[in-house]
């Protein structure tokens, strides 16, 4: 039935007009209810949608939905073949264990950037920095952390951190050029007995790559533009 367009959506397709209409000329035009309200559709979204709903995660990596990633791909250039979706394996590795106080955090490890977390909080315990508001000195230890974010390729590197530093507090430098913006979307939800469930979902541009695979009715992301070749070399080959 569509979904009524927001004023953000709005400025995010008209600027993304050029690209878009690229590959699905038809694919962001809106229609009106009552002359007031303009609706988006996105039926071959749904559609995807009701696949894997239907058959389960497998049915993106292989049959007919893989093969319509690849082609399409391909048709631009791309390398990718149709065994990299079917041979896709998501690896579940043991959580990184930090202890702090009485407190116990574990965090998603390398190529996550998690264990950061639990990183500055350490560096918060037992600072007894006078005239710092802790919120202050919270916020200053993440941006500290985050200095060390590019290091974080492997679980070895974890341990390389350079443990027991204290935050100093100071007025922000900004020191790992972190900065906020509305393109990542997290939810987590737990109940009584610790299961824990977190969707994360993030393109890193609007529409990701703004590369379209128009029958499927979704954008292949550009979430690798985040590794630096500089530091990240490794990684990125």
């Amino acid at each position: 039935d569509g979904i009524s367009v927001s004023s953000t959506l709005s400025q995010a397709l008209s600027g993304s007009r050029v690209a878009l209409l690229q590959r699905a000329p038809d694919w962001h035009l809106t229609r009106w209810v009552d002359n007031q309200t303009p609706i988006v559709t996105q039926p071959q979204l749904a559609e995807t949608l009701v696949t894997l709903a239907t058959f389960g995660a497998r049915a993106f990596y292989e049959g007919d939905l893989a093969h319509a990633i690849i082609e399409a791909a391909r048709s631009d250039g791309s390398l990718l073949e149709i065994d990299d979706l079917r041979e896709h394996e998501t690896p579940i590795e043991l959580p990184h264990v930090t202890t702090i106080g009485d407190w116990t955090i574990e965090s998603q490890p390398p190529v996550s950037q998690a264990a950061l977390v639990a990183f500055a909080l350490s560096a918060v315990e037992g600072n007894e920095k006078v005239n710092v508001p802790r919120t202050h000195l919270l916020t200053e230890a993440i941006e500290e952390g985050f200095q060390w974010r590019p290091s974080l390729t492997e679980i070895e590197a974890i341990s390389r951190l350079p443990w027991g530093w204290k935050s100093t507090g100071d007025r922000a430098r900004r020191l790992a050029g972190a900065h906020g913006t509305s393109h990542t979307t997290s939810v987590s939800t737990s109940d009584g007995n610790g299961m824990v469930v977190s969707l994360l979902t993030s393109v890193f541009h609007n529409f990701g790559s703004k590369f379209l695979i128009p029958e499927l009715g979704f954008f292949l992301n550009s979430r690798m533009l985040a590794l630096h070749a500089s530091t990240h070399s490794s990684t990125v080959t």
